[in-house]
């Protein structure tokens, strides 16, 4: 995993994961988490964007990343999907994953879980390597809202671009 090692001497790198929702209820959150990662972008000119590929929330926030690559070539930014586990789909769309993505990891915390197990012990290990996670929750149950307490827990700083966030998730 050598694009979440920070060597000594090099300038420091911002690892961002994403939370959210399968299905997007808002018609504006593409918005919302572009002009979200513009404002991460900002500040840093080193960011690993690790996308767990399942849902909605999950694709657009990958084309937005996509597209601030391409925007901002001067800025080291690298997309990489988690995979929970290996897949056929892998070998048979590689090039489209070679084509969308920087780096596919499987984490070896994750490699032998049981398939039930396995999307819940990756966005846990996402968690655990994050400096800051940008969510979609608007709502208190389901694996994308564990995935937000078990960050909270962690103390990693949460931008929930969700409207009504703060109200629903007291």
């Amino acid at each position: 995993y050598f694009v979440l090692r920070r060597r000594i001497g090099e300038e420091r790198m911002i690892t961002c994961i994403f939370a959210g929702h399968r299905q997007r209820y808002e018609p504006n959150i593409g918005e919302k988490v572009k002009k979200a990662l513009e404002k991460l972008i900002e500040t840093e000119s080193r960011v690993v964007f690790l996308n767990g590929g399942m849902g909605r929330f999950d694709e657009m926030c990958a084309e937005a990343v996509r597209k601030l690559k391409e925007q901002h070539p001067e800025k080291d930014i690298r997309l990489c999907l988690v995979a929970a586990h290996l897949s056929n789909q892998f070998n048979t769309e590689k090039s489209y994953y070679q084509t969308f993505y920087d780096e596919i990891l499987l984490p070896e915390e994750v490699e032998y879980t049981y398939y039930k197990a396995a999307i819940t012990k990756r966005n846990r290990w996402m968690v655990d390597h994050a400096d800051l996670m940008l969510a979609y929750i608007d709502h208190d149950y389901g694996g994308a809202y564990q995935t937000y307490r078990y960050a909270q827990k962690k103390s990693v700083p949460i931008i929930n671009i969700a409207e009504g966030a703060t109200v629903c998730l007291k």
